[in-house]
Order: C-alpha cells, then sequence, then structure tokens
C-alpha cells in the first residue's frame, strides 16, 4: 500500500466525533501521514524480501546466498551470472557416482576421471589431466628457488586448490579422495 492509503487507515482508527473530522492541512493529518510514509516504506521492504529470499531475483541477499553455498564469485562477474551460479548451487542434487564428480571437475574446467583405489570402497582417485584442462586462471605453478626452498619442497608445483576444495566440499563425509594430477 502506498503512504496515502495508510494514511485513511490510520485516520479510521482515530475515535468517532466532531473534534476528529480532519481537514487535509491539519497538522494532525500531516502528522498521521509522515507516519503512513514509514509504513508504507516498510511494506514495500517486505516486498523487496519476498524477492531476496530466492535466489534467482536475489540482489541485496547475494553474497549471503554465496556466503552459505561456499561460492566464490569470480571477479568482474554480472549479478545475472551470480544469480545463476548460487541457483545452480541450491538447486543441485549431489551424488555420490564417479561420473557426478567428473561433472563437477568438467563444469571447473578440469579433465578428470575417477577410479577406486584398492584401499577400500570409500577412498577414490580424481585422475586429472591438467594439459588438457581449461581452467588455467585456477593453476598457479610454483617453481623452487635456490633462495627460499627448503628441504622436502618440490621442485615445481602446482596448486589447483579451487578443484580440491571444491571436491572436498561437497563428497560423502565418509570418503576420502586422492588427487593424481598428469
Amino acid at each position: 500500500m502506498n503512504a496515502e492509503a495508510y494514511a485513511r487507515q490510520l485516520k479510521q482508527l482515530l475515535p468517532r466525533g466532531l473534534l476528529w473530522q480532519l481537514e487535509p492541512t491539519s497538522w494532525l493529518s500531516r502528522l498521521l501521514l509522515a507516519i503512513a510514509d514509514e509504513l508504507a516504506r516498510i511494506d514495500a521492504r517486505g516486498e523487496d524480501l519476498q524477492n531476496e529470499w530466492d535466489p534467482r531475483t536475489a540482489l541485496e541477499t547475494l553474497p549471503d546466498w554465496e556466503r552459505i553455498l561456499g561460492i566464490t564469485p569470480p571477479a568482474g562477474a554480472t549479478a545475472t551470472e551470480r544469480q545463476l551460479a548460487v541457483t545452480a548451487a541450491f538447486v543441485a542434487r549431489g551424488g555420490a557416482t564417479p561420473e557426478y564428480f567428473t561433472d563437477v571437475a568438467k563444469r571447473l574446467g578440469f579433465v578428470a576421471t575417477v577410479t577406486e583405489t584398492g584401499l577400500g570402497a570409500s577412498t577414490w582417485r580424481m585422475n586429472v589431466d591438467l594439459a588438457a584442462s581449461s581452467a588455467t586462471y585456477a593453476l598457479r605453478t610454483a617453481v623452487a628457488r635456490a633462495d627460499s626452498a627448503r628441504a622436502g619442497d618440490r621442485v615445481e608445483n602446482r596448486d589447483v586448490a579451487e578443484l580440491e576444495a571444491v571436491i572436498n566440499r561437497i563428497k560423502p563425509a565418509h570418503t576420502l579422495c586422492l588427487f593424481a594430477y598428469t
């Protein structure tokens, strides 16, 4: 409702009688209109809240949706792209099949296969082909240098923290995922 409709309602709540026959320019009418303005603002924010509880239309609560669902938006992503990512994560059914995890890796830009290890049914290995992967933004190569490397450091290390973080977050809690990179 708008402010005028709230002002009419407030006037109807006043006691009946000749004293309460208000002119539109009286101080009491103006006071009721000022109160009605705030009620109309609260009403409009309530309508905004209906849009914010749906990730497809959320704008103000979009950072909260991303935080709760564990999504880190890429730099420069538009609000629509962020809404689509949140919605996809919100409605994702998940799964425990190798095909599901290879599909997740594929959406992140990695070419991977999942194989079971001989260590038991709850341990499996994700084989990631870095040469065929297109997720170059996630690959950071660190080369050991004489002035900064220590004993035990790898000569060359590729960090694919995003893939490992996503897989470890969505895998069943009782499983162990080992990552192998080629």
